[in-house]
Parts: C-alpha cells; structure tokens; sequence
C-alpha cells in the first residue's frame, strides 16, 4: 500500500508542476482569454492524454499495476483540475451568464472529444 502511495505521489507532483507550467505557457501564448485559459489547456491535454494512457495500459493488460497509478491516479490527477474550472466557470458566468455556459460547455464537449481522441491514437501503439 506505502508502495502505491509513492507512486500517486510522485506522479502527483510531477502532473502539478506540468499543470502550472501549462497554464503559465498557455497565458503567454495566447494571452488572458475567457474561453482558452491555461485550466482549459490542461483539462483537454490531460483528457487527450488518459484516452491514450488507458487505452495502452488496457490492452497491455496493465489497469491494475504501479504505471497506472503513476500515470493515471497520480500524474493526470495532478495535472488536470476540475476544481480550477469549477472556480473560472462560477466567475465567468458571474460577469456573463452566456459566456459562462459557454465556458463550461465548451471545456466538457471537448474533453469528451478529447478523450476519445485520445483513445483512438491509443489504438496506434497497440
């Protein structure tokens, strides 16, 4: 069990510094933007990215092991943040209740597309 918990950890903090540098590299990309934040980069990186992770550890047979947790529960834990866009959803729609079911909408839809996406470049290295 200590075993496992280094594991998440560990890929924990990875996935958190990454998260930060993320969103500091989206800001500076694009500029500060209602829509495209560095939370909504993130959020469709990391779905993308556990698409392709679980789909691979799937078909090696590798859902139960030490990689999983490192990856999935500890690194893509740590790098994408529902609670991020909870907060910039709450203040986008309080400045505009359009733009904010918009924001939302727009961060779900593509982290669905994002994951399926995902899942099928999976397929590619299996």
């Amino acid at each position: 069990m200590i075993r496992n918990l280094l594991f998440i950890a560990a890929g924990g903090a990875v996935g958190s510094v990454l998260r930060y540098l993320t969103s500091v590299w989206t800001i500076k990309l694009i500029g500060p933007n209602w829509l495209i934040s560095g939370t909504a980069a993130v959020n469709i990186i990391g779905c993308i990215l556990i698409g392709i992770v679980a789909t691979i550890l799937q078909e090696k047979g590798m859902m139960e092991n030490t990689v999983k947790l490192f990856l999935v529960v500890g690194f893509l834990g740590g790098f994408t943040t529902f609670s991020s866009f909870g907060l910039e959803g709450f203040e986008v729609a309080e400045l505009s209740l359009q733009k904010g079911l918009v924001y939302m909408g727009f961060q779900v839809f593509t982290g669905i597309a994002a994951v399926w996406a995902g899942i099928e470049i999976g397929k590619w290295f299996t």
